[in-house]
């Protein structure tokens, strides 16, 4: 009876020497496949910005100043094939920049406890990969709200200027009803003021809800699900961009708190 063990890789920050690591195993099952005469094929590819793929029998395409050191890499498929009396033993490892939907291990075989031991060494290794995680990925709806409320607190602050100077403006004598209106702030002040604050921090929101959305997409973009932590350092350009979310957050925050500033 054949068994089949799957995990899914996701949200995982990829380093050469987590891929040393995974080549390990499947050139140590490779020298164990020669060395009982067993029929056997292993393949490592490695895939390319420029459209140029790589394959190689023998893990040594991964030792120092290798492929992945001085290319872009785009996607890496490792897989080995092992025939037995009893059935075949497989395994085989995706992994895809940016993350794609066949990112994982797989682990076939007719040994239950082969099977089993071998996910485990895999999977080890996976666990122990840097997790992808950041503030915006773990809170995404109050990320959108916060993003919301910002671009309209922008709005505010710079239309506010021009309503002021569009009021002093005005000629003549207030009217009746503005006269009643601000009478009627002066007697209840507080209770005015909390109200019209409360609006205006409402339609504030509701004027940034229209590009909260594609903002947000944006930032989720910095922190792929599966990122590769190798390579010459101008294709490895993730590092620099979520630098300028601390500078984008920074403008969130100023947003506000100036919005909040012209509100007192």
């Amino acid at each position: 009876m054949q068994e089949t063990r799957r995990k899914l890789i996701e949200w995982r920050i990829v380093t050469n020497e987590d891929i040393r690591r995974f080549a390990a195993i499947f050139a140590n099952e490779s020298r164990l496949a020669e060395k009982a005469g067993s029929n056997f094929e292993c393949t490592y590819q490695i895939v390319c910005s420029d459209q140029t793929t790589y394959e190689s029998s023998e893990d040594d395409i991964f030792d120092d100043n290798n492929l992945l050191d001085l290319k872009k890499v785009m996607a890496l498929k490792f897989s080995f094939w092992r025939h037995m009396e009893s059935g075949s033993r497989r395994l085989d490892l995706s992994l895809q920049r940016g993350g794609g939907y066949s990112d994982g291990l797989s682990i076939s075989g007719p040994d239950r406890g082969w099977v089993s031991a071998t996910f485990d060494n895999m999977s080890a290794i996976s666990d122990a990969m840097t997790v992808q995680t950041a503030w915006p990925l773990r809170h995404p709806t109050l990320t959108f709200w916060l993003i919301a409320l910002a671009v309209g607190s922008c709005y505010s602050a710079l239309i506010h200027p021009l309503i002021h100077h569009f009021s002093d403006s005005l000629p003549g004598p207030p009217s009746s009803f503005e006269q009643s209106m601000r009478n009627l702030a002066s007697a209840h002040f507080l209770s005015f003021w909390l109200a019209l604050n409360f609006l205006i921090w409402v339609v504030r929101i509701f004027v940034g809800l229209p590009v909260a959305a594609p903002i947000r997409s944006w930032m989720f973009k910095l922190w792929p699900q599966i990122e590769f932590d190798f390579g010459p350092t101008h294709t490895r350009p993730e590092k620099a961009r979520r630098a300028a979310i601390f500078a984008l957050w920074g403008g969130v925050v100023a947003s506000i708190l100036a919005a909040f500033l012209i509100d007192l």
